[in-house]
Order: C-alpha cells, then sequence, then structure tokens
C-alpha cells in the first residue's frame, strides 16, 4: 500500500513539475519574467493580463 501511494505521489509531482514548466514558458513568451514564486493561479492570471 505505501509503495503504490508513493507511485501516485511521484506521479502528481511530476504533473505538477511539468504544470510549472509550460507556465513558466508562458510568462517568459508574454514578457513577464520568472512568476514561478507565485502560486499558479495568480502566475495565470499574470499572463491573461498580458495578453488581454
Amino acid at each position: 500500500m505505501a509503495q503504490k501511494a508513493a507511485i501516485d505521489k511521484d506521479t502528481v509531482e511530476a504533473h505538477m513539475l511539468s504544470l510549472e514548466s509550460e507556465i513558466y514558458a508562458l510568462t517568459m513568451a508574454v514578457g513577464l519574467g520568472d512568476l514561478r514564486g507565485l502560486p499558479f493561479q495568480e502566475q495565470l492570471q499574470q499572463v491573461r493580463k498580458a495578453i488581454n
């Protein structure tokens, strides 16, 4: 059971790292720089503001 939980955690962690990478690419593409210190939601709000 503990091993399955560890595998699931690693999968979630991998997905979160991938999401972080994609959001970082968006913030850089729209000229916002590195916003990784902010929560994902705030980073995406900044991207929306930049493209509207």
